[in-house]
């Protein structure tokens, strides 16, 4: 509810749309795992932001068997990703948060199309 909350805060009609989705009822999690997931969507809409000049993000959350599935995505700029290493700080930063909850982040851009960050969490990881 809090992600859902942001994600309509700061939205701006007509500038800037951002859609909150969320599948499956989710159980409840450790509070500093909670607060990192929390923090690391908000980074990604940021960066979509100030980086890729979006003005559509869709945030989706979903429940897959034993796994949480977190994905931002964006219609910014993008960036091809075969010709970047991805090794800009912030993006190092941001699968190091990741790993820290034992999950994994991958990216998928296209110049001038968006980019989409998928994280993939596992329950037993951030789960009270």
């Amino acid at each position: 509810p809090v992600l859902q909350e942001y994600c309509n805060k700061i939205s701006r009609p007509g500038l800037l749309a951002i859609h909150f989705q969320s599948f499956g009822v989710l159980p409840p999690l450790a509070p500093d795992k909670a607060l990192s997931i929390y923090r690391i969507v908000q980074e990604l809409i940021h960066n979509a932001l100030k980086h890729a000049d979006a003005t559509e993000i869709v945030v989706e959350l979903g429940l897959e068997e034993s796994h949480l599935f977190v994905s931002v995505e964006d219609n910014g700029k993008g960036w091809e990703t075969e010709n970047a290493s991805g090794s800009g700080i912030g993006l190092h930063n941001l699968k190091q948060r990741v790993e820290l909850i034992r999950g994994t982040l991958e990216i998928d851009s296209r110049e001038g199309i968006g980019t989409t960050i998928y994280m993939n969490l596992p329950l037993k990881e951030i789960v009270a």
